[in-house]
């Protein structure tokens, strides 16, 4: 399998409906909030799972479309696995001479049965993998083994969550990366998803140091590999990889 072909990444989009031209002041209020306060509602919504938010603002002064995407973009840029989640929003937007009040519906990649499903699915699997009082590299290195033994390199690009992964047994690399990120999140480890050169890994936070993890690349056709195996940033740029990742340095999703 050609470098080229484990390098694609299916591209995350987050399609915005936006049913009217002019939005309101985002202004302090008793019920809404600044821009800052609207981005962590939908943040958190999106955590959540939340299919459907409501935010409401006081104010008459109207802004560009441009100003009420901005919190949504907030929201999202800096996190990957909430890129990864969320595959829709609809916005409404409904106001009056006083008060506006935006209804958001999101639509996520993965129905709250198919996300139980993997989190379960993950406990159970630690249980089976992990054994008491090991080290965090020990934990890292048996949800890297067990993530590459059980899935194989999908190059049609269709298998691209985690759930898809564990139906089909194969998986794209952002597929790896979300069920070794669903994995470890059942752990007490801080992590990241990463991603360049259109292509998706993680990093992990391993006694204050970030080591990156890619288990596509260290699943070869006949073997599993750990030369992408708790890599420092260094050792990462010498293959010639490139990246963005979170401005957090955790996140916490319980």
């Amino acid at each position: 399998m050609g470098v080229a072909e484990r390098t694609r990444i299916k591209p995350i989009i987050v399609s915005l409906l936006v049913l009217f031209l002019v939005l309101p002041n985002i202004s302090p209020s008793a019920e809404g909030g600044t821009e800052c306060s609207v981005t962590c509602e939908l943040m958190h919504a999106i955590e959540a799972r939340e299919s459907v938010v409501e935010l409401e603002w006081e104010g008459e002064k109207f802004l560009s479309q441009d100003d009420f995407h901005r919190p949504l973009e907030e929201a999202l840029k800096g996190d990957l696995y909430l890129q990864a989640s969320v595959e829709s929003v609809a916005m409404e937007l409904h106001f009056d001479s006083r008060r506006s009040r935006l209804v958001a519906r999101f639509k996520y990649r993965l129905t709250d049965e198919e996300q139980a499903f993997v989190e379960k699915w993950a406990r159970q699997a630690l249980e089976g993998i992990l054994h008491e009082g090991a080290s965090h590299a020990s934990k890292v290195k048996a949800i890297h083994d067990h993530v590459i033994s059980i899935l194989s390199y999908d190059a049609s690009g269709k298998n691209d969550n985690a759930y898809r992964a564990l139906m089909t047994g194969k998986a794209t690399c952002q597929g790896y990366a979300l069920l070794f990120y669903e994995m470890l999140r059942q752990t007490e480890l801080s992590q990241q998803l990463v991603a360049g050169n259109d292509h998706m890994w993680n990093r992990v936070l391993i006694d204050g140091e970030w080591y990156h993890v890619d288990c596509t690349y260290d699943d070869l056709p006949h073997e599993m590999s750990y030369k992408y195996f708790l890599k420092t940033d260094a050792e990462m740029k010498s293959f010639g990889r490139t990246w963005s990742f979170l401005d957090k340095a955790s996140i916490s999703f319980r």
